[in-house]
C-alpha cells in the first residue's frame, strides 16, 4: 500500500519529491518485482510435485483394458439395431470422458456397423 501511495505522489509531485525518497520507491519497486517473482517460481514448481503426487496416488485407468473389454462384448455376429445403438451410445460416452480416442471410437463404431 505505502508503494502505491508513494507511486501515485511521485507523478503528481515529481518536482516536490528529494532524490533520496525517489531512490526509495524505486528500490522498493524492484524488490516487489523480485519476490514476486520469486514466489511465482515456487508456486509452479509446488503445484508440479503436487500434481505428480495426486496421479501417483490416483492413477487413471489404461485405454486398452476398457477397450479390450468392449471389443469382447462386440463379437456377436448378429446384432439387432436397439442393442447397436446402445452400444454406441456407450461407446460416445467412452469417448467424452477421455477413456477413447476419437480413431479408437471410429473404429469401434465401424466394427458395430458391420
Amino acid at each position: 500500500m505505502k508503494l502505491l501511495l508513494l507511486a501515485a505522489t511521485t507523478l503528481l509531485n515529481a518536482g516536490t519529491i528529494k532524490p533520496n525518497e525517489l531512490n526509495d520507491i524505486y528500490t522498493e519497486a524492484i524488490w516487489f518485482v523480485a519476490v514476486f517473482g520469486v514466489m511465482s517460481v515456487v508456486s509452479i514448481i509446488i503445484s508440479k510435485r503436487q500434481a505428480k503426487k495426486y496421479e501417483k496416488e490416483n492413477p487413471v485407468k489404461e485405454k486398452t483394458q476398457n477397450t479390450s473389454d468392449l471389443t469382447d462384448e462386440m463379437t456377436p455376429a448378429v446384432v439387432d439395431s436397439t442393442n447397436e445403438i446402445k452400444r454406441v451410445k456407450e461407446l460416445s460416452k467412452l469417448a467424452e470422458d477421455g477413456l477413447l480416442t476419437e480413431e479408437e471410437f471410429q473404429i469401434l463404431k465401424q466394427h458395430l456397423m458391420k
